[in-house]
């Protein structure tokens, strides 16, 4: 009853591994230190002028310098706190220097030459200052935790002149797209406010840091909404309101590792550290065969594993590679060592002596990995290329017999929650064999993985 055959493989965190890593302590340890910055914004000038000897590398997107210090080409990045804020709480690889580089006033920014609609807006954010709704957007916005946002719902007209905003909303919880695709965050919900104090429908612009102003010199846009500092160089080009945020520039670099470097490039690195295993697992077996010296860090589920390697309890966790693919997508600081650690064999499991099922169950999994069928499965759950099968049979009719099957939906891609519903490649493959017997499908679940 074979599927196909696993490999077991060890996921590890990249934090430090990089070529000439450096930890960053202090400010003064960056002096040398390779720094991402945003191209064209204050982060950018400022590192230029803080760190003349660093080895500085401007992104269009400060998350895909994010990305760069995950894979270890990068000691730390200048932002604005909030986008560091917002990155500590998915990584907890990385941290904030507690010394901010520089304080700075984040204002709307608008053509030059408008000054009643600059009177306007200052009487706006001076209204927002003064009866708190800007404290209690601070308060919902900026949490320290990955509690849900408290966000409001602003009705705004629909009719009249439409106020465009520029943003760049990559720069959450400042300006970011939510779920529907539609521009979230403070700057969202305060672009929302000015729109109905002004009685304007809101149409939002998203396009890079950089274009912002050349937009609104253009009149492509009315106004630029999204975490802008009101710099000199900048009020040359356009103007700029009262402040309506405070912020601060800060450096965000790697968490330090509290047990020497913690760092596993290959599996000799293992041995005599500490791994994370789940219990009772292929991997752990084969973890406890391979690594006699290493300590064992038994765990409920792979969701648990990686945030002990995100939070640096473990070193490395040791699984199924398409369980590890699916972390590691959604976790780019994690990383799989390219050495298996072993191979096993996955299949169905059943009572003893039920050889009639084992024998039905045999010839479903040959035909379909004969039709083609399993290998659509895998491209669809493991290797993520789409592909489509039969409709369930879960609901079955009336008298039908029934194929009762077990799983522990804790194993994305293979069988895990996701909309309130048990899916997964599993589950799938499951429902597709009681079509093919014939019988109803019912599903149970486990508390824990196997």
């Amino acid at each position: 009853m074979h599927r196909w055959f696993p490999v077991l493989f060890i996921l590890a965190l990249l934090s430090g591994c990089g070529k000439d890593a450096q930890e960053i302590r202090s400010i003064e340890d960056a002096r040398n230190a390779r720094i991402g910055v945003m191209t064209g914004s204050t982060g950018e000038e400022l590192a230029l002028q803080m760190f003349p000897e660093a080895d500085i590398k401007s992104f269009d997107d400060v998350m895909d310098a994010v990305t760069a210090m995950m894979s270890g080409k990068l000691d730390a990045i200048v932002t604005a706190y909030p986008t560091a804020l917002q990155v500590t709480k998915k990584h907890t690889a990385f941290r904030v220097l507690e010394e901010p580089l520089r304080n700075e006033n984040t204002c709307i920014a608008l053509r030059k030459g408008n000054p009643a609609l600059l009177t306007t807006l200052n009487g706006i954010i001076d209204s927002l200052h003064q009866d708190g709704t800007l404290a209690d957007m601070r308060r919902r916005w900026f949490k320290k935790d990955l509690s849900p946002y408290e966000e409001r719902t602003l009705e705004v007209p629909t009719k009249g002149e439409v106020l465009k905003i520029g943003v760049t909303a990559t720069r959450e919880p400042m300006s970011f797209m939510d779920r529907d695709a539609a521009v979230s965050g403070f700057d969202g919900e305060l672009a929302r406010i000015i729109g109905r104090v002004l009685r304007r429908p809101v149409e939002f612009h998203n396009m890079k840091f950089m274009g912002l102003i050349p937009a609104l010199q253009s009149a492509k846009i009315d106004l630029v909404i999204t975490g802008m500092t009101a710099t000199a160089e900048r009020k040359r080009s356009v103007d700029f309101t009262k402040t309506y945020f405070e912020n601060a520039q800060v450096m965000l670099v790697k968490t330090a590792a509290p047990h020497g470097d913690g760092k596993v490039r290959v599996l000799k690195d293992i041995d005599g550290k500490r791994v994370a295993v789940l219990s009772g697992s292929a991997g752990d077996l084969a973890a406890r065969r391979r690594f006699r010296d290493s300590e064992f860090l038994v765990m409920e589920n792979a969701a648990d594993a990686a945030v002990a390697l995100n939070t640096r309890k473990a070193d490395a966790f040791i699984y199924d590679r398409s369980v590890l693919e699916n972390i590691a997508r959604q976790e780019p600081g994690l990383v799989i060592l390219g050495e298996p650690v072993a191979k096993l064999e996955v299949a169905a499991a059943l009572k003893k002596g039920n050889t009639a099922l084992a024998s039905e169950l045999n010839e479903a999994i040959g035909a379909f990995t004969e039709d083609g069928t399993l290998a659509i499965l895998r491209k669809k759950w493991i290797d993520g290329d789409g592909g489509s099968l039969q409709e369930s049979n879960a609901g079955g009719r009336k008298g039908e017999a029934e194929l009762r099957m077990g799983t522990c939906a804790a194993l994305a891609p293979f069988s895990y929650h996701a909309n309130g519903e048990i899916t997964g490649l599993d589950i799938e493959l499951a429902r597709m064999i009681g079509n093919r017997l014939q019988k109803k499908s019912r599903l149970s679940t486990c508390r824990s993985e196997p």
